[in-house]
């Protein structure tokens, strides 16, 4: 960065002007007189105005060669984050390939096999299904491109999104084809709506009616364990401006003492488990919705693939990082 200190430039101003005044026969008490009734703010407001405009300028000329220098690092750090974290990443993008070409083949043979009635009976619930787990998917590949660019807390943050869509799915699985009308319907409506206006009319497992007035209140009734509940809280404090989501970031390793503020190779075995077992989840939802024996396959061909990635993910952790605890167990 171009230019002085502004605290050097006042000192410089100063000593100048005071050499200035004494050059052209000012005594010492007129010289300090000068001084004392110099106002100090408007100077340095002024100095601040041309020291930016330096900096501004400055940056502007060097801005792509700011770039390039930041695109190497940005390089480098792929590098060794491939290098460290490949063969899970790879595992990662396997589950997400495996997903999509089972969505495609069981869809097919619904459009192809299914009765009409059967769709009919379905229509709503197909409807949403589908496009929640194409969602999902998208998730999950988004998840894996923040994990492979060092971004393990936005990809955490990111995953509660995923788990919101695992609790939403699940509920419209269980409530059936008027709720999962409600929610195509309140997507078309230009009527304003309250965000869980398509729940009304959903009841419980007695029969009776319930109401659901935020996310909070829907996932009581989808079954997913306080584990998940406590995860997708703390998910919540790193997606927010909370204390914990501030000093205790899934970025920094143990009790490092750093401030992260770019990627990290640590914090990835998390989310990239969270998000398998997510997608895993919102799969078995929708592919079970009709029929057909090879989606059985696939929900279980997932599942096992979860265990290869929790295997994998923790297992290099361990190996890189011996400090921390397997399986999600960290101390945030």
């Amino acid at each position: 960065m171009s230019g002085a200190p502004i605290n050097e430039m006042l000192n410089n101003a100063l000593r100048d002007t005071v050499a200035e005044w004494k050059q052209n026969g000012l005594s010492n008490e007129e010289v300090i007189s000068k001084i004392e009734n110099i106002n100090l703010d408007d100077i340095m407001m002024s100095i601040t105005d041309v020291v930016s405009t330096d900096f501004s300028d400055y940056f502007k000329e060097k801005m792509y060669e700011i770039e390039l220098d930041e695109r190497a690092k940005t390089l480098g750090f792929l590098a060794h984050q491939e290098q460290l974290w490949g063969k899970c990443f790879a595992a990662s993008q396997t589950m997400y390939t495996i997903t999509i070409e089972a969505a495609e083949n069981i869809c097919k043979y619904i459009d192809e096999n299914a009765s009409a009635e059967e769709k009919d009976e379905r229509k709503f619930m197909f409807l949403a299904l589908h496009h929640l787990h194409g969602r999902a998917c998208q998730m999950f590949l988004e998840i894996l491109t923040l994990l492979r660019n060092g971004f393990g807390d936005c990809a955490y943050a990111r995953w509660r999104s995923l788990y919101e869509l695992n609790c939403i799915a699940y509920f419209i699985k269980v409530q059936g084809e008027q709720i999962a009308k409600q929610y195509y319907e309140q997507s078309q409506s230009k009527i304003p709506h309250k965000d869980f206006e398509w729940t009304k009319g959903a009841t419980n497992k007695k029969g009776e009616q319930i109401k659901i007035t935020s996310f909070a209140t829907l996932e009581t009734h989808c079954e997913m364990g306080k584990v998940w509940n406590e995860q997708y809280k703390l998910a919540c404090l790193v997606t927010h401006g909370s204390p914990e989501g501030t000093f205790k970031r899934m970025s920094i390793y143990e009790t490092q003492d750093v401030i992260p503020v770019g990627r990290s190779n640590y914090g990835i075995a998390v989310p990239a488990e969270h998000s398998s077992i997510s997608l895993h989840l919102i799969s078995a939802l929708f592919f079970s919705l009709f029929s057909y024996p090879d989606s059985i396959a696939y929900v279980k061909t997932l599942g096992k693939w979860v265990s290869v990635i929790q295997e994998m993910y923790y297992s290099i952790e361990q190996e890189v990082f011996p400090k921390k605890h397997q399986s999600g167990d960290s101390d945030e």
